[in-house]
């Protein structure tokens, strides 16, 4: 038998968790953990500081949720909340770390070449040292439009910008990555 019943929407999950349902705070967790995870992977550049970044970011939505009210645009309070700690977190360094090679799910295909995975690794790590060159906010601006798919409105609400910076922005930060990649 298939389930028919609608998603349950972020607002309705807030007030439930608001109430103290627990279950309704795990399911807003889940929905959100991976991508901010993977957000915060790429502004801070390594799975400690992600892992402590997704954290505090989910501590601090479950102390501000009192203050949560009518129709929240949940996703960019999060990813707002994710991106302050992140930007914080990799001012407190000395220097940037170096990312941590990427797990790749190799293709079968690959694994029987060393030279294809050699070349997609080389051209990981290309990516990666272009990408560090950058400044946090076209990092920051280049994940959430090319690896979380977010709209320019969801971007301008996420970095506490007007949106017509964001085109702006994510223009100069794709002219930057091109430069620094070919420089890798």
């Amino acid at each position: 038998m298939m389930d028919t019943r609608e998603p349950i929407t972020d607002t309705a999950l807030v007030a439930a968790a608001r109430n103290g349902d627990a279950t309704a705070y795990g399911e807003l967790f889940s929905r959100y953990q991976s991508r901010i995870y993977n957000y915060a992977y790429g502004i801070a550049g390594n799975r400690e500081d992600a892992a402590d970044i997704t954290q505090e970011a989910f501590a601090r939505v479950f102390e501000a949720l009192p203050r949560l009210t009518g129709e929240l645009n949940l996703s960019a309070y999060v990813y707002r909340t994710a991106h302050n700690l992140a930007i914080d977190t990799v001012k407190s360094r000395t220097r940037f770390a170096q990312p941590e090679a990427l797990d790749m799910a190799l293709e079968p295909s690959l694994r029987a070449h060393p030279e294809r995975v050699a070349l997609v690794q080389e051209q990981q790590d290309q990516a990666w040292q272009a990408a560090f060159r950058l400044s946090e906010n076209h990092r920051a601006i280049l994940s959430l439009r090319e690896l979380h798919d977010l709209s320019y409105q969801d971007i301008a609400d996420i970095m506490g910008m007007p949106r017509n910076t964001v085109g702006v922005l994510l223009s100069r930060a794709r002219l930057k990555f091109k430069e620094a990649f070919r420089m890798s």
